[in-house]
């Protein structure tokens, strides 16, 4: 059984497949009006795949991305524009990457 095993996860190792970015999370202090471009770095663990990129959360309007994809690798620009003002309480902007199948 256990040489079944063992063979059985050898053969999974390779098809499994994950969309990395870097820095994994920041955190920005609200500014009146603030203005700030992020470098983003994606990358996916199996060439040549497509990485389709999408912006969730309550702050998501505030948000604009310089290219909407990328092949396997490659540095997004996420450009932020604050509002003069925010409610109060923590806010999040979710930027998301995942791979076409």
């Amino acid at each position: 059984m256990k040489k079944t095993i063992s063979l059985i996860i050898l053969l999974l190792i390779p098809s499994i497949e994950a969309v990395g970015v870097t820095p994994s999370s920041i955190d920005l202090n609200f500014k009146q009006n603030l203005k700030q471009d992020i470098p983003l770095t994606f990358f996916a663990t199996n060439n040549n795949k497509n990485i389709d990129l999408a912006i969730s959360g309550d702050l998501a309007r505030y948000v604009q991305l310089n290219v909407n994809s990328i092949v396997n690798e490659g540095t997004v620009i996420a450009s932020i524009s604050l509002p003069e003002s925010l409610e109060s309480g923590t806010h999040f902007i979710n930027i998301h990457g995942r791979e076409q199948i």
